[in-house]
């Protein structure tokens, strides 16, 4: 995992809310996050997420793309892929 928080993995948040919610959550547009992090910079990554609700918990998937994907005009052509999930 690229990230500095420390994410759990697809199968884990599976088991806990359903294949059927994660896929909504895969299928929805991320934003990014703004997030400012030496780990981030150092590995010229940019961070993204998404989020849905579920009950009182909103889980939530990043993905982590380089600087030079997010200066593209056309985000669809940056390789976009979750690395991980968290809940709260």
């Amino acid at each position: 995992m690229k990230s500095h928080r420390k994410l759990t993995a697809r199968a884990q948040i599976v088991a806990e809310f359903g294949e059927d919610l994660i896929a909504k959550l895969d299928g929805l547009a991320c934003e990014p996050t703004n997030i400012v992090n030496a780990t981030l910079e150092c590995n010229d990554l940019v961070e993204y997420s998404a989020s849905i609700r579920s009950g009182d918990s909103i889980v939530t998937a990043y993905y982590y793309i380089t600087s030079e994907e997010h200066q593209l005009e056309d985000l669809s052509n940056a390789a976009w892929e979750i690395d991980g999930y968290d809940a709260v």
